[in-house]
């Protein structure tokens, strides 16, 4: 990386001395970059030997061919990272395929270190192992279905395990083509939030209040796919559209953790087990009105429960306060990241009020405030 740096620094000083547009200075650090990337592949054995260049140096030229568009006001065209040499080459078709088939979930009623030995020994096994949900739901992809529940059943008691082959696209894809890009579809809810995984690279349905799931799940069943389902759990189970995996989150906050990951281009497998990682990451928390005071008439009076991951944490009929404690009880993770999302029954300043007492308690916490229009939460807190 620092050669590569270096490199882009020096044709930038070269163009100064010739140029004072910055758009020309900006452009020859980038070519000067991708130059210097190149060269990488024979200074390395390593890189030599597969063919590839230094990720870090890569990332470099991303970053300066984004500057370099930031500056000009044009995109002269993007920086490509290389093929690896042995994705070039007559086998490119198969090694895209993952080794990984089978996508196992279950549920285990084991003692700790029952746990933590399962945990070693399924992760020597395949990819992509989380556990999430408050009910400890196991996640892991696999080539061994088998030995997955044969390993677990020694750990302790299972329940609702069910085994989804992956790489059922892969394997209809004719010998020579690619596979199709990682597609996501996202059930949502609110047209703030809706608009926010459109701009993330969903195709996202504001589920408004009224409309049948049914036919939400029908219309998408006819476009074009496979894609993976992102939808809150429990959402019409039994009826998604035929080989489309599917990632249910517990939030609709949570959603955005996923398509933050979200790679188009990336194999599907891969994509999704970069998104369910994310999700069940992110903790989150939720602010709504009490059914039982909704047809009270003055806002104020509204009885108001805060919920961290679905379990009541604190009541009152303070916007603020009750969104600030639950703001309290995220912190108390250390996160790196806090992210907000106001619903329509929301106060025009709670989500600064948040945001502001989270900077107070927290200052080296990113925080990000978004209006999100939904019917069913005041505030949905989310953090990383």
């Amino acid at each position: 990386m620092l050669t590569v740096a270096e490199a882009a620094a020096k044709a930038a000083a070269r163009a100064a001395a010739q140029s004072s547009a910055l758009a020309e200075i900006g452009r020859a650090a980038a070519v000067g970059a991708r130059q210097a990337l190149m060269a990488t592949r024979q200074q390395l054995d390593v890189l030599a030997a597969s063919g590839v260049v230094d990720a870090a140096g890569a990332g470099l030229c991303v970053v300066l061919d984004a500057l370099n568009t930031a500056i000009s006001g044009t995109q002269p065209g993007a920086f490509a990272v290389p093929e690896p040499a042995a994705a070039r080459g007559a086998g490119a078709a198969s090694a895209a395929a993952s080794p990984f088939s089978y996508e196992v979930t279950f549920l285990l009623d084991a003692a700790q270190e029952a746990v933590a030995a399962l945990w070693d020994r399924l992760d020597a096994l395949g990819d992509s192992l989380v556990v999430s949900g408050r009910d400890a739901q196991w996640h892991v992809h696999v080539g061994d279905a088998g030995a997955v529940i044969e390993g677990t059943l020694a750990a302790g008691q299972l329940s609702k395990i069910t085994i989804t082959y992956l790489n059922q696209m892969q394997a209809s894809i004719p010998a020579g083509q690619s596979a199709p890009p990682s597609r996501v579809v996202a059930v949502a809810e609110g047209p703030g939030l809706t608009g926010l995984l459109r701009a993330a690279g969903a195709t996202a349905v504001d589920l408004q209040p009224g409309i049948d799931p049914g036919v939400v799940l029908d219309e998408l069943a006819m476009s074009p796919g496979p894609a993976v389902m992102l939808a809150p759990a429990g959402f019409v189970a039994g009826r998604w559209p035929p080989g489309w995996p599917v990632l249910e989150v517990e939030c609709l906050i949570q959603s955005l953790a996923a398509l933050a990951v979200h790679e188009p281009g990336r194999d599907q497998d891969a994509d999704l087990g970069a998104m369910r990682t994310a999700v069940a990451g992110m903790r989150w928390a939720s602010l709504s009105l009490a059914q039982d005071a909704m047809p009270a008439r003055r806002p104020d009076t509204w009885l108001l429960v805060g919920r961290v991951a679905g379990q009541v944490a604190v009541c009152g009929a303070d916007q603020a306060a009750v969104a600030i404690a639950l703001s309290e009880q995220l912190l108390a993770a250390d996160p790196e990241m806090i992210t907000l999302v106001t619903g329509r029954a929301a106060e025009p300043e709670l989500g600064a009020a948040v945001a502001g007492q989270v900077a107070a308690r927290a200052p080296g916490v990113e925080v990000v405030c978004y209006d999100g229009g939904m019917t069913s939460a005041v505030l949905l807190i989310g953090a990383e």
